[in-house]
């Protein structure tokens, strides 16, 4: 009986996973920062947060870049201080 429920653990666990990688490449194909919100809300302990983040700083960046706006490379550096892509939205100010 013990081995049943860690049985159904395991695959709550994994049906668990599949849904966030569903769900973050949903996300990916939007693109938008709500999208990654969205996945970071639904998810926030997952493995692929990580990625997820990553993936909305760019997503900010290129939402900086499409506006092309001292304001909007602001937003970029105020959310991220210390992010990859820092000096490119110094150079655009």
């Amino acid at each position: 009986m013990k081995c049943l429920g860690i049985i159904v653990l395991l695959a709550v666990a994994i049906a668990f996973s599949g849904c966030a990688g569903r769900a973050l490449n949903e996300a990916k194909r939007v693109n938008t920062v709500s999208a990654y919100d969205t996945f970071l809300k639904e998810y926030p302990d997952h493995e692929l947060v990580k990625e997820a983040l990553d993936l909305r700083e760019k997503a900010v960046f290129d939402e900086s870049k499409a506006l092309d706006s001292i304001e909007s490379y602001r937003n970029y550096l105020k959310q991220y201080p210390s992010g990859i892509y820092v000096s490119d939205a110094e150079d655009r100010l």
